[in-house]
């Protein structure tokens, strides 16, 4: 035992040992100088975009809407002017990744005393996951700004161009510019609807351009003609579906908007002639997608290289045969 003790083995191991408390000082010494804690990091957010700190108040997350098509909202906050701020993550980024904003949603007292929403009034970046060209998207932060007007008809932002919705993208940079017009879109539905009271009318209308879509009704059958909207990097499909007697009878892309165009060829045989979808009702099309609309695993959809196409025709057929009583009943999209 003594010769050990006096070995260079046993040398080496109380210099490990002492290396090993020095880091674990240090990083512990490290780590309480670097923490920055929520409130620092909202009082940050909040000079950056006022120049100063503001008196902020925490609102309650309204569960029922964290989540949407866009992404999903982590913080809300009613600042002091009025205004509120979203802290919302948007989804469709390079290799699936995400982008953390912070957006100012411009609101006034409106004459009855409700809230009257002004547009978009600043968009602060605040991380990323994955995206390796996010250095290249800051030129598209004040262009959110630019389309108030649009934004309170309705409108949104998307990468595409053509449609009713407000085109803002990066060159170079496309997907990690999806992620970024999806986070302040999440910001901007979850606001729609929790404070503007701005429910969807239809089921899966988020992912569909009603405006530029029809629906001819005839006796217990509807002819659909959709327009889908981009989901990135995925463009516009156009996609003809007829529904008789709540089930799906014929389904037929018109134009496919994968991107780049060989990822056409990517997809399933059966999603690209319509196949899947024929003959299938309510139930079994929405058990193809999760809540948030993503393609579910079950589906055995996610492996085909085109998964964004896949999920785009999938949300037409959901948009068409879940919204089946409500549009014959109207007489048509409405």
């Amino acid at each position: 035992m003594k010769a050990f003790l006096k070995s260079n083995a046993f040398r080496s191991v109380l210099i490990l040992i002492a290396i090993a408390l020095v880091s674990g000082l240090l990083l512990s010494v490290f780590n309480d100088v670097l923490y920055v804690s929520a409130e620092e990091r909202l009082a940050r957010t909040l000079t950056k975009i006022y120049g100063k700190s503001i008196d902020a108040t925490e609102q309650t997350v309204n569960e029922e809407h964290r989540t949407n098509a866009y992404g999903e909202v982590e913080l809300v906050y009613l600042l002091e002017d009025g205004n509120f701020l979203i802290k919302s993550t948007g989804n469709g980024g390079f290799k699936n990744g995400k982008v953390t904003l912070w957006t100012v949603l411009d609101c006034s007292p409106s004459a009855d005393g409700d809230t009257q929403w002004n547009g978009v009034g600043k968009v602060v970046y605040e991380s990323n996951i994955k995206q390796s060209y996010i250095s290249k998207t800051s030129g598209m932060y004040s262009e959110f700004t630019l389309h108030n007007g649009e934004l309170l008809q309705g409108a949104l932002f998307t990468t595409d161009k053509g449609g009713d919705d407000i085109t803002n993208i990066t060159a170079g940079a496309s997907m990690s510019s999806a992620a970024i017009n999806n986070a302040v879109n999440a910001a901007i539905v979850y606001f729609r609807n929790v404070y503007l009271g701005a429910e969807n009318k239809y089921l899966y209308e988020d992912y569909i351009d009603v405006k530029n879509s029809t629906a001819t009704v005839g006796e217990g059958k509807i002819d659909y003609a959709l327009t889908v909207k981009g989901n990135s990097p995925a463009k516009q499909f156009l996609i003809d579906i007829t529904v008789e007697n709540g089930i799906i009878t014929a389904y037929e892309i018109k134009t496919n908007g994968s991107s780049p165009a060989s990822y056409a060829d990517k997809m399933p045989a059966e999603v690209k002639d319509g196949t899947l979808f024929v003959g299938k009702d309510e139930a079994q099309i929405k058990a193809l997608l999760t809540d948030k609309g993503a393609l579910t695993t079950e589906s055995g959809l996610l492996s085909s290289g085109a998964t964004r196409s896949t999920e785009s025709c999938v949300r037409a057929a959901a948009f068409a045969v879940c919204n089946y009583a409500l549009v014959l009943g109207q007489g048509g999209l409405a």
